[in-house]
């Protein structure tokens, strides 16, 4: 992976989170511009974030286990940030740290299922 491919989609994830953030803003009337740049920052530090770990741990091919401990780890790490954060800007309130919270749980589960399913899939071939 080169580093122009990392900014250029780390900026699409971006542009990606800003339109989220704006959908976010409208639906449950909080602060457009707040809604709008945080999201916005939550795409692109979490697409680095996969990338520097893809980069770091070979990916889900070479080193599965570490590569979904990896994710597992930063997934709870960054959604623990994230929701402090957008609590703190006043995005969400209780309801809304349920949600993020039961997302990020989800995310956990599903990466540890791809490191077992990259690790024993010898075991699947018919």
């Amino acid at each position: 992976m080169d580093i122009a491919n990392i900014a250029l989609d780390a900026g699409y994830a971006g542009i990606k989170g800003a339109v989220g953030g704006l959908i976010y803003g409208a639906l449950f009337k909080a602060d457009i511009k707040t809604a709008i740049v945080a999201c916005a920052i939550s795409g692109v530090v979490w697409h680095l974030f996969v990338a520097i770990t893809q980069e770091a741990t070979g990916g889900w091919e070479a080193k599965p286990i570490l590569t979904g401990a990896s994710m597992v780890t930063g997934t709870l790490v960054i959604g623990t940030i994230q929701i402090a954060a957008f609590r703190h800007l006043g995005l969400i309130g209780t309801p809304g740290t349920v949600w993020f919270s039961t997302v990020t749980a989800l995310c956990s589960v599903i990466y540890l299922s791809i490191a077992y399913i990259q690790t024993h899939k010898a075991s699947f071939a018919p």
